[in-house]
């Protein structure tokens, strides 16, 4: 028992990089920290605000009944979704798996530490959705003390089963991959079947017979029927959805009375499988877990090359390639940022088949001018995360060969950029080419579907180098930890808000002041972005 808690306390440790912020010594180190937390603070902020939001909505239109049921299932899916990409880095590492296996150490508490380790990243999910929505359930309902008393009974042990249940995909998803001829194609792969998989059951809640009227109804115009009648009718239709969903899957039904209070011994009978499961998974796998990561390291494949003629490049050109390949060579760095060009496109074909400001008339207090700040948010997806919040960490103990390298750090950091650029300009084609020739829409709004998207993924690109420049993470032991944890992906998310605020201002500001104020939030973010490069590229790589 003492060797699980020595065990533990060191992967708890490196969580979030306690460890660092608390004996650290470098002024500097001890800021980059604080900022990432604050960024942290402000992006589960907002997270907690939308499912705060999403209750409400939920309670006013008569749907409160299925906030247990439909929660709970929320934190417990993305739960898995993340926790089981995680439990390859975290269970399994080649890094560490020889000098673990020489020591006198036992594997069961090792695989029973990383498996706690697991589950507290599941745990702060779980919190994020469950708190939000229960506190506006319990107060929206008047629900009893013991409601509020389930809660963090809810909050312990619903992160078991995900938990048990990802380490298990682990060994799946590593044993794939490890065999796979072409691993990053796989690793891809596996994450859109796992993201698809998520919002399979969102799509099937959101589905039924009554979805049609709820679209006539939400379309109506505000001659049709009274804003009174439309909230009504919704909330009738909400009503029906639920019955229907219930009827039709009746385990749904079960597991909502879990969780809200009507059936008090379901929440026992729950935890008493989740822990069962828990405790088979650490001891099955702690029982071989050397013996497993072994098995589960990465096959080589060998290809026979024809040297041709050898060709010369420019060393921007050649650094640019070189950058090419590190990113394919690597399933979670690929897997993480694909999905904003990926949904930059998407939005872009979903404005063939929905009218933003049709949708939102005469539903609001004031008149929202939704047509002029369309172009912002299209813009939303690109601000998430570029590759270039990673470019730099991600070199980890190879950076000192760029050092030495005789080449400019202009050319270095340039081609970091260029290459972000590069991977989103055909995603960017495609889009304009359906917004411009597809999507009915005035000049000038097609004008700046034209000009803000691209100003933003120029701003993008220069944003993440920049902070990635200023918080490099150089001492990793998985990519995840670079590419999900590390402090310029967290304080990146907070680029969203230079989309937000502008789309937010521009849908308040009269139509015909729509053009000004794009063109005057297009010049600021030009001129952010151009301080932001010429800090970039007047920094040495020696510097960093």
């Amino acid at each position: 028992m003492k060797m699980f808690f020595t065990i533990l306390k060191n992967e708890m440790c490196s969580f979030g990089g306690i460890n660092v912020f608390i004996h650290t010594k470098d002024p500097s180190e001890k800021r980059r920290r604080t900022l990432l937390l604050c960024a942290y603070a402000v992006v589960f902020a907002a997270i907690a605000g939308y499912i705060t939001l999403s209750s409400y909505m939920l309670e006013k239109y008569g749907g409160g009944r299925c906030i247990p049921m439909l929660f709970t299932l929320l934190a417990s899916l993305f739960s898995l979704f993340f926790a089981s990409f995680r439990a390859k880095g975290t269970l399994y590492r080649e890094k560490d798996l020889w000098l673990l296996s020489s020591l006198p150490v036992k594997s069961t508490p090792v695989a029973a530490a990383r498996t706690i380790r697991i589950y507290v990243d599941s745990l702060l999910i779980t919190a994020v959705i469950i708190l939000p929505s229960f506190i506006t359930y319990g107060i929206m309902e008047k629900t009893g003390v013991l409601f509020y008393i389930l809660i963090p009974v809810v909050l312990i042990i619903l992160p078991l089963l995900p938990s048990a249940l990802a380490a298990w995909m682990g060994i799946l998803f590593a044993a794939i991959i490890a065999r796979a001829k072409h691993k990053v194609l796989s690793e891809v792969i596996l994450a859109i079947l796992l993201m698809a998989a998520v919002f399979v059951p969102m799509a099937i809640f959101s589905s039924g017979s009554s979805g049609g009227e709820a679209v006539e109804v939400i379309f109506s115009s505000p001659g049709d029927m009274s804003r009174e009648e439309a909230e009504k009718k919704l909330g009738e239709l909400m009503g029906r959805a639920i019955e229907e969903l219930e009827d039709g899957m009746p385990a749904l039904k079960s597991w909502g009375k879990i969780w809200n209070g009507e059936n008090i011994p379901g929440p026992a009978i729950y935890s008493l499988i989740s822990a069962a499961a828990f405790s088979l998974t650490v001891c099955l796998i702690g029982k071989s877990l050397f013996k497993l990561s072994g098995k589960l390291k990465n096959v080589s494949f060998h290809h026979d090359y024809d040297l041709t003629k050898l060709s010369g490049h420019s060393p921007l050109s050649a650094l640019t390639r070189k950058e090419a390949t590190r990113y394919f060579s690597s399933g979670i760095y690929v897997s993480n940022t694909i999905i904003a060009p990926i949904m930059l496109l998407a939005f872009s074909v979903a404005l063939l088949f929905v009218d933003p400001a049709a949708l939102i008339k005469g539903k609001t207090p004031v008149d929202l001018n939704v047509t002029g700040a369309l172009p912002f948010f299209l813009s939303l997806p690109v601000c998430v995360m570029g590759t270039t919040s990673v470019s730099v960490s991600i070199e980890g103990n190879n950076w000192w060969i760029l050092k030495s390298l005789p080449v400019k750090s202009s050319d270095v950091f340039k081609a970091k950029l260029r290459f972000q650029l590069e991977l989103y300009l055909p995603f960017y084609l495609l889009s304009e080419v359906i917004l411009l020739f597809f999507v009915r829409a005035g000049i000038v709004t097609k004008l700046w579907f034209l000009l803000l998207p691209l100003v933003y993924i120029v701003f993008s690109a220069v944003w993440g180098l920049f902070l990635n420049i200023k918080f490099p993470k150089f001492s990793w032991e998985s990519e995840t930890e670079v590419v999900k944890q590390s402090a310029s992906v967290g304080i990146s998310i907070l680029g969203i808000f230079a989309v937000i605020i502008p789309g937010a201002v521009t849908a308040l500001v009269p139509s015909e002041f729509c053009g000004v104020a794009c063109l005057l939030f297009m010049v600021i973010l030009c001129g952010f972005t151009r301080l932001m490069y010429k800090k970039v590229m007047g920094t040495e790589l020696a510097a960093v």
